[in-house]
C-alpha cells in the first residue's frame, strides 16, 4: 500500500456510504444494491423487494442515469447466492453499525474472502438512534484512524445503520471487532431506534410514509475504553466532553470534528506538534509517557455544527490531506499531519503508546447503564 493510500484509509474514515437521504442498501459479495427505506419490512420481506444496482451503472444505465431496478432474488442469483435458502436457516442478527461497518469499503475488507458458497449478503438499513451520538474513541486503529463508538447523549438524534448478519458473518464481525478487549458486544435496552428512517435537513426525524418500525433493544459494538473526551472552549469555560464525528448526520449537542481535524488535535495532544506552513518535516522520535499536551478548541457555530447533512463529505482541513495544498504536498513531500500519521501506522509500538496515553488521560466511560455485555454471538438472535 502506498503512502497516499495509507493516508486516505486513515483520514477518510468512516468512509462513504453509497446512499442518499432516505435510502439503504443491500451488500452482496462486494456489490451494492440500493433501495428506499420505505421498502424495508425486515428480513422476512427481503425476497419481495426491488433494488437498484450501483455497480457499472455507466455501462448499463438508462437515459436518466439510473440502473434499472431488479428483484433481490435476481440480484442474489447473479452472485450465486441462494437468498431463500439462507433466510430459512435461521434469523439474521441485527447489529448497529455506527462507524465504518456501514461502508461497503469496510465490508469488503472484513468479508471479502467469504464470497464463496453460501456467500455474503448484508442488508444495511438506515436508522435514527435517539439519545446517543457517534463519537470518537480514545484509540488509534492500526490503519491510522480514530475509530467511532457510541456515547449517551439525551436529546440527540444520530443517523446510524443496522446490519443484518447471517451466523457466519456475525462470527466474523465479532472477531474483527477485537471483542472484548477493543470493542465490547453490548446490548442496549429500553432505547428508541427508528428503523428505516432518516434525519431531515433541519435535524428532525423524517416523517415515515409507512408504519414506523421501532426497536427498543439492539446489539452494537462499543469501544471498551469508552469515548475520547477533550476540553472544549464554551462560554462557561473549558468543558471536558466527547467529540462527535462530523461525517455522521445528527442533531447533536456534542461538538463535532471531521477525522482529519480530530487527528490534528491528537497530534498536538500527544506530541505537542502544531500544523504550520512547512510542507515537509522529519518527525522526531518523541515518545512521551506522561500526560497529554493541553488542547482546547472552539467548536463551530451551533446551528451549523449540530445539524449535519447527507451525504457526508471528506474532511476539509486547510493545508491538510485533502486540500489543494495538501494534494500538492504529496508530490513535493508531506505535511506534518501526514508524517505523523504515517509514523505511527508504520510503528505499532509508537501507536500503542499513544493509545495508552489517550486511555489514561482522555477517556470517558460509557454512561448508559441499561445494557448487557455479551462475550460471544453464539445463541443471540436479536
Amino acid at each position: 500500500m502506498s503512502s497516499v493510500e495509507a493516508l486516505a484509509r486513515a483520514v477518510e474514515y468512516p468512509y462513504l456510504r453509497p446512499v442518499s437521504h432516505g435510502h439503504s442498501f443491500l451488500f452482496i459479495n462486494g456489490q451494492v444494491y440500493t433501495f428506499q427505506n420505505e421498502a424495508w419490512t425486515g428480513t422476512q420481506g427481503l425476497t419481495d423487494m426491488m433494488v437498484t444496482p450501483q455497480h457499472h451503472c455507466k455501462l448499463t444505465s438508462r437515459e436518466n442515469g439510473n440502473c434499472p431496478p431488479i428483484s433481490t432474488k435476481e440480484a442474489a442469483s447473479q452472485h450465486g447466492f441462494d437468498l431463500e435458502a439462507s433466510l430459512s436457516t435461521g434469523p439474521w442478527l441485527p447489529v448497529l453499525a455506527v462507524g465504518s461497518n456501514a461502508a461497503p469499503q469496510q465490508l469488503i475488507r472484513k468479508f471479502g474472502d467469504m464470497y464463496h458458497m453460501p456467500g455474503v449478503c448484508i442488508p444495511v438499513v438506515e436508522c435514527v438512534l435517539d439519545g446517543f451520538d457517534v463519537v470518537y474513541s480514545p484509540g488509534l486503529a492500526s490503519y491510522g484512524s480514530c475509530p467511532a463508538t457510541l456515547a449517551h447523549s439525551p436529546g440527540t438524534l444520530a443517523s446510524v445503520f443496522l446490519t443484518y448478519l447471517m451466523p457466519p458473518l456475525a462470527s466474523r464481525m465479532h472477531s474483527t471487532e477485537g471483542a472484548p478487549y477493543v470493542y465490547s458486544l453490548m446490548q442496549l435496552h429500553n432505547i428508541k431506534l427508528h428503523v428505516a428512517s432518516s434525519i431531515d435537513a433541519t435535524g428532525q426525524l423524517s416523517a415515515p410514509t409507512r408504519s414506523p418500525q421501532l426497536m427498543t433493544d439492539v446489539l452494537q459494538y462499543n469501544y471498551a475504553a469508552g469515548a475520547l473526551s477533550l476540553p472544549v472552549e464554551c462560554p462557561e469555560g473549558l468543558v471536558q466532553c466527547p467529540i462527535a464525528l462530523a461525517e455522521i448526520p445528527a442533531r447533536r449537542r456534542f461538538p463535532a470534528l471531521k477525522q482529519a481535524q480530530l487527528l490534528q488535535l491528537l497530534m498536538h495532544a500527544l506530541d505537542g506538534v502544531h500544523l504550520g506552513d512547512e510542507r515537509s518535516l522529519h518527525m522526531p522520535a518523541i515518545k512521551k509517557s506522561g500526560a497529554l499536551y493541553p488542547v482546547k478548541f472552539q467548536p463551530p457555530d451551533h446551528d451549523q455544527a449540530n445539524v449535519a447533512t447527507y451525504p457526508a463529505q471528506l474532511p476539509a482541513t486547510g493545508d491538510g490531506f485533502d486540500s489543494p495544498a495538501g494534494m500538492q504536498s504529496r508530490q513535493e513531500g508531506t505535511t506534518k499531519l501526514e508524517d505523523w500519521i504515517l509514523d505511527y501506522v508504520a510503528n505499532p509500538s509508537l501507536r500503542q503508546g499513544y493509545v495508552k496515553r489517550l486511555q489514561a488521560h482522555a477517556a470517558t466511560q460509557f454512561s448508559y447503564d441499561d445494557h448487557t455485555v455479551h462475550h460471544d454471538v453464539v445463541g443471540l438472535d436479536g
